[in-house]
């Protein structure tokens, strides 16, 4: 919903991590202009993202998110 951090995909990485502080979460969900989840950025990743050799001034979340996360349906059980 309104309250899950979220981008599209070739978001500039620091408007990510913006959008990731305003809604409070350690992570943002990156998403194709037709809203199908196409990965995850976590707080984990920004640390990985910093021992790697990107210029996280000019990265896109597009260079650094992580592909193929695994989904749940809401009728799942955790």
């Amino acid at each position: 919903g309104a309250n899950l951090p979220q981008v599209a995909r070739g978001t500039p990485l620091r408007d990510s991590l913006m959008e990731m502080t305003r809604k409070g979460l350690g992570m943002t969900a990156i998403l194709e202009s037709d809203g199908r989840l196409v990965g995850i950025f976590t707080d984990g990743d920004l640390r990985r993202t910093l021992d790697r050799p990107i210029d996280i001034r000019h990265a896109t979340i597009d260079e650094v998110m992580t592909v193929h996360g695994k989904t749940v349906r809401p009728e799942m059980l955790a």
